[in-house]
């Protein structure tokens, strides 16, 4: 059995490894070009403030380095900002009464795999693979925005 100071020594270099791996994998980050980003907040317009708090809202905040969102967490978020949308739109139209969207789309795991498996080979997102897990953060804010404009385009074309 090994003494208390070389189990805390192996404890503090366990620590540090895990640290610097992180970090090296933070830094090695892929990030959209700046211009796509822009392109992404013209797009979305007075949207992306109720974008940005929702993915702050159902981003992991405890995963290490930047935030990143799940599988899950952004299958709720996409849902809450449609919810959202079309309750205010639907408001608007029918007089500032509060009735709900008609047609709500049923947004699935699924559905945002095979979104986001598009936008990857097109090169419109960052993020270069999906994990399995829908458990796993991994989907920076400016891929988030830009999986929320190719919804809201495909959804805009097949209504």
């Amino acid at each position: 059995m090994k003494p208390t100071s070389e189990c805390v020594e192996d404890a503090d270099q366990t620590t540090l490894e895990s640290e610097t791996q992180a970090k090296s994998s933070n830094s090695a980050a892929a990030v959209l070009p700046i211009d796509k980003v822009i392109a992404l907040i013209d797009l979305l317009g007075d949207q992306v403030v109720d974008a940005q708090e929702t993915y702050e809202l159902f981003a992991d905040s405890d995963a290490s380095g930047p935030q990143r969102m799940t599988m899950l967490g952004h299958t709720k978020a996409l849902s809450k900002l449609c919810k959202n949308g079309w309750t205010a739109k639907s408001s608007r139209v029918r007089g500032n009464r509060n009735i709900s969207a008609e047609g709500d789309i049923k947004i699935t795991v699924e559905s945002l795999r095979h979104l986001l498996s598009r936008l990857i080979a097109s090169n419109n997102v960052a993020v270069k693979r999906i994990p399995a897990a829908t458990t796993v953060p991994f989907l920076s804010y400016t891929d988030f925005l830009a999986v929320y404009v190719a919804f809201l385009a495909n959804h805009h074309s097949s209504s």
